[in-house]
């Protein structure tokens, strides 16, 4: 015992102890110090339990407790609660006899707070059906991207509303343009196309931003109000073909429409020639925001992964097994059908590749007037112009003086978007795969999906930290978004620690480990899910 005494006190200096007692203002191993010393139980059943003003929690690690044990347990909470309020306990029970071994006080979870983003609506809007853009901007946006959502939803028709809310991108239905027919998608892209590079060849490196937006604003309406829809709906037409002709046929449709000739297949020949990759799409980057460097400009982030090949021929020969199956008078319609869906998929592959050299045009140009902007002292950098309202940026460049408090406008916006990745919005989310459940602790964040490695760094505070485990004498050194593990309970040392320090988690989520690195999850300690909800980093 007394060698057990001293091994307790000396864990009063160990790294995680020291962290906790100094992240709440106090003095490591202050005294009075005291260690608990109890008789050894040898129960049949062991775990947590809880109270708050209306709930109680009993979570068995080991075993289940008897009838009376039960009783025990809730009878001892909820006089202890009305004596002292929530408290949380451990416990071992043998037979209908409880003996409690700890007692501390219980941060219950908070309930989930409404999420305010949709307040921002004007009231004109709000009978529309909004819904987040998850799938292709599930970040907060930049204002200079936001600052872009609004000027093309003033001046372009795609179908779309689009609006930003606490730093969401929302889309609901909204007018369109006069639609064209699947057949003319080919043409009329490589038309747009064949402009958008020339103007592209006209501006120089660093563009005056009026001419950026011009042209951005040029080609965003065809591109997404006229052809993008064309394109789907050529390939719908055939989906609709084969269910009325050939219904067997539609497990086959994606194989259909593989392998054609565009950006995508081009991009998957050159992953692993990082130099040829950066010729052909150093525009691009890894997320929709103007704010976020180009491969060309941080070629790190280039992922630099050979994918393997696709069976090029694949598509025909399921072509061939369908046309076989098919009446003669049928297959003329099944080619022609194909013909255009492969068409209209190439497209909608390349359309992303067009859009990013637009967006390129226009980071180039803020850029140019972030430099400026630093050598009047208005900017600590070029890259803080990301954070300054467009419409401020576009006066300044009309001849407008910078504001005197530029330095801060730009850092409260950085700092409003780390807020919101904290508070993303709640609801149904379109996932790539199926959320991965557990008990939840509280709270909502949004971030990559970093493996935890035991004695590895910490990780940073925008990630997730996925593992399978984490010891109490860890947690207090781990300062990420959020935490899920695979294993512990609702009133386990994780959950406790989380609840205490205000982290969103997500707790016993069998299959969590399975995450990739990298991936972007919206942890919901609310609801107890992670769901994937972007592409990886």
């Amino acid at each position: 015992v007394e060698s057990a005494i001293r091994d307790v006190l000396a864990s009063a200096i160990s790294p995680a102890a020291v962290a906790y007692a100094c992240a709440r203002g106090r003095e490591p191993a202050a005294p009075p110090v005291a260690v608990l010393i109890h008789h050894f139980v040898p129960g049949e059943a062991v775990g947590a339990a809880a109270i708050d003003a209306a709930t109680l929690v009993v979570s068995p690690r080991a075993g289940r407790p008897s009838s009376g044990a039960a009783v025990t347990l809730e009878r001892t909470l909820r006089t202890l609660a009305a004596a002292l309020g929530p408290v949380e306990v451990e416990w071992v029970a043998s037979g209908d006899t409880v003996t409690f071994l700890q007692m501390r006080p219980y941060h219950a979870p908070p309930p989930p707070p409404a999420w305010a983003g949709l307040a921002d609506l004007a009231p004109s809007d709000r009978m529309l059906p909004w819904r987040w853009d998850a799938v292709h901007n599930p970040l907060p946006l930049s204002p200079a991207q936001a600052g872009l959502v609004s000027f093309v939803d003033e001046r372009c028709r795609i179908g779309l509303r689009q609006r930003v809310l606490a730093g969401y991108l929302f889309w609901a239905p909204g007018a369109a343009p006069p639609p064209i027919d699947p057949g003319q998608v080919p043409a009329a892209f490589a038309a747009l196309r064949d402009r958008v590079l020339a103007d592209l060849a006209a501006l120089p490196e660093a563009p005056p931003l009026p001419a950026a937006l011009d042209l951005f604003v040029r080609v965003y309406e065809p591109l997404f109000g006229v052809i993008q829809p064309a394109a789907r709906r050529g390939r719908a037409r055939l989906e609709s073909w084969l269910r009325a002709h050939a219904p067997s046929a539609l497990m086959v449709l994606p194989a259909l429409l593989s392998g054609v000739p565009s950006a995508a297949l081009e991009r998957r020949q050159l992953a692993g020639d990082r130099t040829a990759y950066l010729t052909h799409f150093g525009d691009e980057a890894p997320a929709w925001d103007v704010s976020v460097p180009t491969y060309r400009e941080a070629p790190e982030r280039f992922p630099g992964v050979r994918l393997p090949a696709e069976d090029a021929a694949a598509w025909d020969r399921h072509r061939a097994t369908v046309m076989e199956s098919l009446p003669a008078p049928l297959r003329r319609g099944f080619e022609d059908a194909l013909a255009v869906a492969r068409a209209c998929a190439a497209v909608l592959e390349d359309d992303d590749w067009l859009y990013a050299r637009l967006q390129a045009v226009v980071r180039r140009a803020l850029l140019g007037v972030g430099r400026q902007l630093v050598l009047t002292g208005a900017l600590d950098h070029p890259d803080d112009v990301f954070f300054w309202p467009l419409p401020l940026v576009a006066s300044v460049v009309e001849g407008a003086a910078p504001p005197p408090d530029g330095r801060a406008i730009a850092a409260a916006a950085r700092a409003a978007c780390e807020r919101a990745r904290r508070d993303p919005p709640v609801g149904a989310v379109p996932a790539r795969a199926e959320p991965v459940a557990g008990h939840g602790t509280g709270g909502r964040a949004i971030g990559p999906v970093i493996h935890h490695v035991p004695g590895g760094p910490a990780p940073p505070p925008d990630a997730v930290l996925v593992a399978a485990t984490l010891l109490p004498t860890e947690l207090p050194l781990l300062a990420p978004a959020a935490l899920v593990t695979e294993t512990g309970g609702p009133l386990d040392h994780v959950a406790a620690q989380a609840r205490e320090r205000r982290l969103p988690a997500v707790v016993g989520a069998p299959g969590a480990t399975a995450l990739r690195p990298g991936e972007l999850v919206l942890v919901d300690g609310d609801r107890g899910l992670v769901i994937p909800i972007g592409r990886r980093w």
